[in-house]
Parts: C-alpha cells; structure tokens; sequence
C-alpha cells in the first residue's frame, strides 16, 4: 500500500506568494483576498445534512480517512493516521451508531446518530471567519460502546481537545461524562477568533483501550460542531447604509472645500483679487 502523506499547515502562513502555494498548506489557513467572510458554521461530523430547528448543518460524508484532507466552501478537515488492526484497507472513518441512543431531544437525534472517528489526529477548521468572540459547541455521543453487561461495554475512548491550540479537554472520555454510552453530551467554549480561521483539534494521546468490540476501535470521535458569534454581525442592508454614508460624507466635504476655495480665492489669499472694484473708484494704497 503506497504511503501517504498529510502536509496541512505544513508551511508558514508568510510563505511566498509567488510560490503559489495553497493555503491548506499554510498555517491559520490564510484566507485568500477578496473572499466572503462569515461568521457562523454548523457540520454533521460524519453525517448527511441536517436540518434541525430550521437550522442547517452541512453534510460530512467524505468516507477516506488516512492521510485525509478536505476543504468544503467555509470549512475543512484533516485526519491522519491508521488504525492498528489487520483490514487498513477496510476502516471506517465515519461511523454510525450500533448503541441505542438516549435522553437526546427528537430534533437532534440525526446528528448524533453518526460520527466521524480518526486513529490519531483529527482537525476542523472554520475558514474565512469575521474576527471576534464566538460561542463553539461540540456535541458528542459515544455510538460504538454500550450499556449493557456485554464485552462491548468494557470499551473506552479517551482522547484530548485543543481550540485554538490551546487544551480545552483532557483525557476526555465521552461515555464517562455523558453518563453512559448512546448519551449525548455538548461541550460549549467561548473562543477568539484573531485570524479568520477556527482551528478545532481532537487527538489520541494513546490512553483508553484500543481492541474492543474488535481490534482497532479507539481514538478520538465527534458527531458536530456548531459555531455561534457573540457579537452582532453585519447585516448586508446595514452595509448598504454605511456605504451610502460613507459617500454621502465624501460628498459633502469636498463641496465643502470647494465653497473654501472660492471664497479664499475671491478674498485674494489664493492668488485673486485684493479688492472689488467699484465703479471706476480708485484703489486705496499703502504709499
């Protein structure tokens, strides 16, 4: 099997543009110019879309998983790694739930009934953001494991989660704080953006089992995000009016110079006469 390399962020963001390189290879995922910015993301982490409360969540189907790197209009992913097992060819990286699920909410319930899962490292990223404060929330429910009394239920997943290269959650086991496994469980952050890219980091630092129900089964899980701003955003007809504004200003400031500039003309500051004639009367002099 050839071997595969992910190279996401793998340059400096300051990387020469005249090399041309794309930005998933640069770090933050500089956003290109002239790009749209927005200021909110919702993804169905391993799922079709969704539509919960009138709310669109954006479909995450794509089924490769090692060495994986994928950009959608405002978002990306990047998943490297391979499960240890003995069928690499055949691993799954978007799985859905065999548990049955739990105190979840009707509405709810599509996105946490599948997930997408990584042996390693797993990274969303929410791309072209207007800069500020954002309210992140990630939703989780552990779908593999169960409840009951089976070997499978001796399973643990244990992983960590950075934001914004900071460790928001360590060793975090999903059953464990949702109370069981099937249970939905929704870690909410406040979170800068300074750069206009969120950067959402799951990664197994090698704690939890690893061979239960079967060999392979281990690493970090989610099932989706969902990224709210704290603050107002512009409107597009709040745009409008400021551009209005703006020119309507702009307007207003040069007639305004341009009234200045006559009457100083007129008074012979700018090279105009000193003084108005008045009939055929003689000037008034200083000698």
């Amino acid at each position: 099997m050839p071997t595969r390399k992910n190279l996401v962020e793998s340059f400096s963001s300051s990387a020469d543009k005249i090399s041309k390189i794309h930005s998933c290879l640069k770090q933050d995922f500089p956003c290109s110019s002239g790009h749209k910015h927005g200021y909110s993301l919702r993804i169905n982490c391993g799922g079709p879309e969704a539509v919960i409360n009138d709310t669109n969540y954006v479909s995450d189907l794509e089924s490769r998983g090692a060495s994986l790197f994928y950009s959608g209009p405002n978002w990306a992913l990047s998943s490297t790694g391979n499960f240890m097992d003995t069928d690499i060819d055949g691993d799954l990286y978007r799985i859905t739930n065999t548990s049955p699920l739990s105190n979840i909410n009707g509405s709810f319930e599509e996105i946490y009934r599948t997930a997408r899962v990584s042996p390693l490292s797993l990274t969303y990223y929410g791309l072209c953001l207007l800069n500020g404060n954002y309210s992140v929330k990630l939703h989780f429910a552990e779908i593999v494991f169960s409840n009951d009394s089976s070997f499978n239920s001796l399973g643990r997943r244990v992983f960590d989660v950075y934001i914004q290269g900071k460790m928001v959650l360590k060793d975090f086991d999903i059953a464990k704080d949702a109370g069981g496994a099937g249970r939905a469980i929704v870690k909410s952050f406040n979170v800068i953006v300074n750069k206009h890219t969120l950067k959402i980091h799951l990664y197994w630092a090698g704690k939890g089992t690893t061979g239960i129900p079967v060999r392979g089964v281990y690493g970090p899980l989610i099932s989706a995000i969902s990224v709210d701003p704290n603050f107002i955003p512009p409107s597009p007809k709040a745009k409008k009016s400021y551009v209005i504004l703006v020119a309507g200003v702009l307007a207003a400031s040069l007639l305004f110079v341009l009234v200045a500039f006559i009457g100083l003309r007129r008074k012979g500051y700018l090279g105009g006469k000193l003084y108005e004639e008045k009939g055929n009367s003689t000037p008034q002099t200083c000698s």
